[in-house]
């Protein structure tokens, strides 16, 4: 059997047919247009339904469907999101929305930041880590954070963590200081200053850029000081960078071991070479199908005995009426 993993982000929605291996088959991506924020969510669960179709040849064979999603979760509706939805009430049934667009299908719905860290989990850098926190940084920053078992606590934010203090930099939820404020793409890009360019042209143009290389220099500084901090006050085996910004690569995460060695501490071993690089191609979509696969009903496996003793049964049954013939 397979699951499908929808990754609603807040300019596109990206889909991937995965099976119980966390082996992707299939994938699709669709932009969400201009206005993205503004959508209505009948409109979102569309292009979610149009990038699963793209996924999807046999329903039959898809047990059922995640969606990774922005936002706070409870259940299967978002009750607040800063990045979409801006102009609808909350709570938004997106759940509902999506399973009525896909014959049925049970749809799962998990924060995004959650999302990823469940595929890193399952088959990526945190694997094998019994504390792991997985950041995720992309147009905002998520955070899913496991202290023991495979499922992430709810409703960590560790994205808006005051890395910057009280007269930090405004960020989008209404707070000063936030690590999003200082990480997150869009703040690269105003830090850079030049709208007209993306974060991935800034951070390509860090090398050979001074401009470019403050203001990916500066947005590693203050994720540096977020991952010690994880690692401190919860000590994580590891802290696993994910999402646009950390596809980078290892210039970036270079950038962010060394601010985190320069603010480490001396008297006990340096954390930095816990902040490691996200492992997992299309993670949001593949930790989507996970939490998909993890709330599945499954069939039920009986033990052999039990197939042994009805076979008895149905032996002893048959020499009897033998016996009566």
């Amino acid at each position: 059997m397979s699951y499908l993993g929808l990754d609603l982000g807040a300019t596109n929605v990206k889909g991937a047919l995965v099976d119980d291996e966390g082996r992707v088959l299939a994938h699709a991506s669709e932009p969400l247009g201009d206005g993205a924020a503004t959508l209505a969510p009948a409109a979102v669960a569309e292009v979610l339904a149009r990038v699963a179709q793209s996924c999807v040849r046999d329903w039959a064979a898809v047990r059922a469907v995640g969606v990774g999603a922005p936002g706070a979760i409870e259940g299967e509706v978002i009750t607040g999101c800063a990045n979409l939805f801006r102009d609808s009430q909350f709570p938004v049934p997106l759940a509902a929305l999506v399973a009525a667009r896909l014959h049925g299908k049970r749809v799962i719905l998990v924060n995004d930041a959650d999302a990823a860290a469940l595929a890193e989990r399952w088959v990526g850098a945190a694997r094998g880590f019994e504390r792991a926190a997985v950041l995720t940084l992309g147009t905002g920053v998520g955070c899913g954070l496991f202290l023991g078992g495979d499922v992430p606590l709810r409703n960590v934010e560790a994205g808006h963590a005051s890395v910057g203090g009280p007269d930090g930099r405004q960020c989008s939820c209404g707070a000063r200081g936030c690590l999003e404020a200082y990480a997150a793409a869009p703040a690269i890009v105003r830090a850079y200053g030049d709208d007209s360019v993306t974060c991935r042209d800034v951070v390509a143009r860090a090398a050979s850029d001074d401009r470019a290389a403050r203001a990916v220099d500066g947005a590693a500084r203050y994720l540096a000081v977020g991952c010690l901090d994880l690692c401190r006050t919860l000590d994580v085996g590891a802290v696993v960078l994910t999402g646009g910004v950390a596809r980078a690569g290892p210039p970036f995460l270079d950038r962010v071991r060394r601010h985190a060695r320069e603010m480490d501490w001396t008297c006990l071993p340096c954390r930095a070479g816990r902040v490691v690089l996200g492992s997992v191609a299309h993670a949001g979509c593949v930790g989507a199908a996970r939490a998909a696969l993890n709330e599945a009903p499954r069939r039920r496996r009986l033990p052999l005995g039990y197939f042994v003793l009805a076979l008895a049964v149905g032996l002893v049954a048959a020499a009897r009426v033998r016996t009566v013939v």
